[in-house]
């Protein structure tokens, strides 16, 4: 079965929706399938107020930081996905210090260990910005 949404969360998406509020509904969507990232199928006609439009607030608010953008898939939220970005680092750090002398965490590895807390494409997105982050 499919896992349970809060409640709350779930009743700030329907009034946002009621409100014809876009980016509240676009953000309280986000929100509601955190860890997971909302993809942009999933925006379809189902809800009173249009795909097209919900697209524009998510690009609007992924352009303002509040949510992120996850490349040719959807949303999620900027606060779980930075999470899961320094949950990736966190992994990364605990493999180095249990065998420093390995080549380190396979990125495979990782990307499944991610995957199964977001969803594959979340996982990518965070192994990439933890790889940019390890970089500068």
């Amino acid at each position: 079965p499919p896992p349970r949404r809060p409640r709350d969360k779930r009743r700030a998406v329907l009034a946002a929706l009621e409100k014809g509020d876009a980016p509240a509904a676009m953000r309280a969507l986000v929100d509601e399938l955190a860890p997971r990232p909302l993809a942009r199928e999933q925006l379809g006609a189902r809800f009173p107020l249009g795909a097209e439009a919900l697209r524009k607030v998510a690009e609007s608010l992924s352009h303002k930081g509040e949510i992120t953008a996850i490349k040719g898939h959807g949303w999620i939220a900027r606060a779980r996905f930075l999470e899961l970005a320094q949950k990736a680092r966190a992994l990364v750090a605990e493999q180095h210090r249990r065998a420093p002398l390995d080549r380190g965490l396979a990125l495979e590895t990782l990307r499944q260990k991610l995957g199964a807390i977001a969803g594959p494409e979340a996982a990518e997105a965070a192994t990439r910005r933890g790889h940019a982050i390890s970089r500068r």
